[in-house]
């Protein structure tokens, strides 16, 4: 009997779950690129949440108060990136 595993490297998976959110810093326009994740939540850095969206879509567009905010994008495997985004 011949077992054989496989596993994905570190870079691997990083590359995979890259998002991108720019400017950083902004001035109020975000624009959000990923490849298909399933949830955005955007929240104060007090810990308020601010907005979700489920079933969210690559290439988007937000408009933000001052302020600096994380982003938390969960993505279709359950894994999660977070960002801190800075409007100035």
């Amino acid at each position: 009997m011949e077992i054989t595993h496989s596993f994905v490297g570190m870079n691997e998976l990083k590359k995979e779950l890259t998002t991108n959110i720019y400017p950083n810093p902004s001035t109020g326009l975000i624009n959000i690129e990923t490849k298909g994740y399933s949830r955005l939540s955007i929240f104060k850095m007090d810990g308020r949440l601010i907005e979700t969206e489920s079933e969210f879509v690559n290439n988007t567009t937000k408009f933000l108060p001052k302020g600096i905010y994380l982003f938390k994008i969960t993505h279709d495997n359950d894994s999660q990136e977070i960002k801190r985004i800075i409007i100035q």
